[in-house]
């Protein structure tokens, strides 16, 4: 696994455990997608007035097929899933004022990306 943070503070507001939960959800799917091995790359940075949260593998990909389904309740490609990770995951992202999106490349992996609004300090 990899990860690379920003170089100057990235501060959102939230719920950190649900932030967590919603990161931890991407990161066990990219892993399990990886049966045979693979890279796992997290990258936090700031752009502008946002947040922005990559979790990236090089895993199978997504199939075609399941791509407009991933963030469905209940919807699974998993045998013994249960579709609730991904769906708790975009809710999170929205209850946050964010955006989550993915693009996909069968044989070569996943890359969600998340976009929070940046929290502001006034000095």
């Amino acid at each position: 696994m990899w990860f690379e943070a920003a170089a100057e503070s990235a501060p959102i507001r939230g719920d950190a455990d649900m932030l967590k939960q919603a990161i931890l959800n991407l990161v066990l799917n990219g892993i399990e997608a990886m049966k045979n091995g693979g890279n796992l790359w997290l990258r936090v940075s700031r752009e502008a007035n946002s947040v922005v949260l990559n979790v990236s593998d090089n895993g199978p990909g997504i199939p075609a097929d399941a791509r407009d389904k991933v963030f469905q309740l209940y919807f699974t490609t998993k045998q013994r899933g249960s579709g609730i990770g991904l769906a708790m995951t975009y809710r999170a992202v929205q209850l946050h004022n964010g955006t989550i999106n993915f693009s996909t490349e069968l044989g070569r992996g996943t890359a969600f990306q998340i976009e929070f609004p940046a929290l502001v300090r006034y000095a």
